[in-house]
């Protein structure tokens, strides 16, 4: 079967500690990361692009010295790319200048899901009737070139939309979609 959507998870250890309030605001230090290490090329490719085809959210680890990163995307030339090049990474460890941390990467764990696995879960049969959202750090939409960091649902559903869209057929779904979601 074809991957359609990858997840990696790096858990990364820290020089020294850092209050939980604080990891949330390493997901900007981290995409500068990645965006060091990747093939400028590709790096220049994603910035011009209208839908990110990845993203990525840091977490608290088991202590004050760890993180764990997450990133998640579609399988496609850019995040193959994006995971080859984090997977090299977190053989090496590197440096948060800002924040003057060392960081030195540990397990890292991937995870597949399938197109048809994905077309199962958003056309289930019987949908259920309420699901609970849960953003588990801080997040923020592009809407008219300005940023909405408290979400609502319409822009939730609008971005899903579009993943999805650019997944299966390439063209960004109606607004007619997108409201009746």
């Amino acid at each position: 079967m074809t991957v359609a959507l990858r997840q990696l998870r790096i858990e990364l250890g820290l020089s020294r500690a850092l209050p939980r309030r604080e990891v949330a605001d390493l997901g900007p230090q981290l995409q500068g990361v990645l965006m060091g290490t990747l093939d400028p090329v590709l790096a220049s490719e994603l910035h011009q692009t209208s839908i990110n085809p990845y993203s990525q959210y840091v977490l608290p680890g088991a202590g004050l010295e760890s993180v764990t990163w997450v990133l998640s995307g579609m399988d496609d030339a850019a995040t193959t790319g994006i995971f080859a090049a984090l997977e090299n990474l977190a053989t090496t460890g590197f440096r948060l200048e800002q924040r003057k941390i060392d960081v030195t990467p540990g397990k890292v764990e991937t995870e597949s899901i399938g197109k048809k696995d994905l077309d199962a879960a958003f056309f289930a049969i019987d949908p259920p009737k309420k699901f609970k959202v849960k953003f588990l750090t801080p997040t923020a939409f592009r809407q008219q070139g300005e940023f909405t960091f408290l979400p609502e649902p319409r822009l939730v559903f609008q971005s899903l939309a579009m993943k999805y869209s650019q997944l299966v057929d390439g063209e960004e779904p109606g607004a007619e979609l997108v409201e009746e979601l």
